[in-house]
């Protein structure tokens, strides 16, 4: 309840009396408790507009801080999630690395053995052509006419002798130089596969490691905009009078 003033007792105590003009400095001084009386009241529902906002800013904060409570705990349980996933990616990683290295290391073997093999066909196709040309060789020394007969005759069993020793180190070679042939293109099937295998694991390693790595990156993007969303920022005391106003 208003307690009247003493400007208003007086003002009631004369109302019977004649109304008298005021002067300037009570007009002035009236006016001035007027204005400070109506400041006092916009003042007064200020005063609750900030209780209210700060009481409702109380609220605001305590839902932010239980969101932020079941986010933490939600990025919690998703990060240690990821990092079992990112584990057990890691140790594919290895045992693919390790397997590759293992294959890499097959492959330069079988490699050098394709090689030794290379060099020992060679050889062999040499050895045979020698063989053949001493063959045909012997062969138009059997077949000379201008030899005498005594001397064909003994060489013909010199060369006879050669000729089935040479016959037989031929038929060794053929053997041989057909092992190797079936050799070499077994190595050559072994050694294709085994690259196909080591680019296969190339190419899955590569795939494996680029989705471990995006799905880590969409992890933390989404985190950061959680993080942004859950931001809350208090009204200045200014900023509230403005809004009255």
């Amino acid at each position: 309840m208003a307690t009247a003033t003493p400007v208003q007792q007086r003002a009631g105590s004369r109302a019977s009396a004649p109304a008298t003009p005021l002067s300037p400095t009570r007009l002035s001084r009236l006016q001035e408790k007027e204005e400070l009386r109506e400041l006092n009241d916009r003042l007064a529902v200020y005063i609750d507009k900030v209780r209210s906002l700060e009481t409702e800013n109380s609220a605001l904060q305590l839902q932010v801080t239980e969101r932020e409570e079941v986010r933490g705990r939600e990025l919690t349980g998703l990060k240690a999630l990821y990092e079992t996933e990112l584990a057990d990616a890691r140790r594919a990683l290895d045992d693919t690395a390790r397997e590759r290295a293992k294959l890499q290391i097959e492959l330069g073997k079988f490699k050098a053995e394709h090689d030794q093999l290379l060099l020992n066909y060679a050889k062999k196709e040499s050895d045979l052509s020698g063989a053949q040309i001493k063959l045909r060789e012997y062969e138009a020394a059997l077949n000379s006419k201008d030899a005498a007969l005594a001397t064909a005759l003994g060489d013909k069993k010199s060369l006879e002798g050669d000729l089935e020793d040479l016959k037989d180190q031929i038929a060794q070679l053929e053997a041989s130089l057909s092992a190797a042939k079936k050799q070499l293109a077994d190595e050559t099937l072994l050694k294709v596969d085994l690259e196909n295998r080591c680019q296969s694991l190339t190419e899955d390693l590569e795939f494996r490691k680029n989705m471990y790595e995006e799905e880590i990156n969409e992890t933390r993007r989404n985190h950061h905009v959680s993080t942004l969303d859950g931001r809350f920022t208090e009204p200045s005391f200014s900023q509230l009078l403005l809004l009255e106003s």
